[in-house]
């Protein structure tokens, strides 16, 4: 090496030092950014909803979700996100409140595959938005976690419809007393509502 750069020549077995120089200027999110990630998050949650496939993986989507989360848009999202579910649940009480002419236990029956649905694609937003459920919700008392948030939604759907709730009771009792005839019925629906 030589002494007119400057630098003086390094003993050998001596580690160089690093220097971390500090940046210009922040850098800035897209102008978007927000909307971008949602609409692929709302894309995801209505494919989870409607039983599709989700086109996304679920990984890009748990990364949109932290990203969103890091950048304190997440008591946005929450909203967001529980507009979304509130948006579907009501349609699906709406459904079940239109089946109240079916005799109690198919109503029940109908019931029941609407809850274990219910169970199912909560436990998939809740995948997806895990770092929300793990980071804002732990540290936010106003707000539940993301299952209990559907299951809040769905009762005060169901108490705003005590037709559907007291129809699927009745389904309930008549089961009970079928079975008290000796009838056969079908237990794992009695135990599962």
């Amino acid at each position: 090496m030589s002494l007119a750069s400057g630098h003086k020549p390094k003993a050998p077995g001596q580690p160089k030092k690093l220097v971390i120089k500090p940046l210009k200027s922040k850098p800035a999110l897209p102008e978007n950014f927000e909307e971008l990630k949602w609409a692929q998050l709302q894309e995801a949650i209505h494919a989870v909803h409607c039983k599709r496939k989700v086109s996304t993986s679920l990984e890009e989507l748990y990364t949109a979700v932290q990203d969103l989360c890091m950048h304190k848009m997440a008591d946005t999202l929450y909203k967001r996100l529980q507009a979304e579910c509130d948006a579907h649940i009501a349609r699906q009480v709406a459904a079940l409140h239109s089946m109240l002419a079916l005799d109690a236990v198919t109503f029940l029956e109908r019931v029941d595959a609407a809850w274990r649905d219910q169970c199912s694609q909560m436990l998939i937003i809740r995948h997806i938005f895990l770092y929300l459920d793990r980071t804002f919700v732990i540290s936010t008392t106003s707000v539940r976690s993301l299952f209990d948030m559907g299951l809040q939604l769905l009762s005060s759907h169901l108490a705003a419809k005590p037709q559907v709730e007291r129809h699927a009771v009745d389904g309930l009792l008549t089961l009970v007393e079928r079975e008290r005839m000796g009838e056969v019925v079908d237990r794992q629906l009695m135990q599962s509502l």
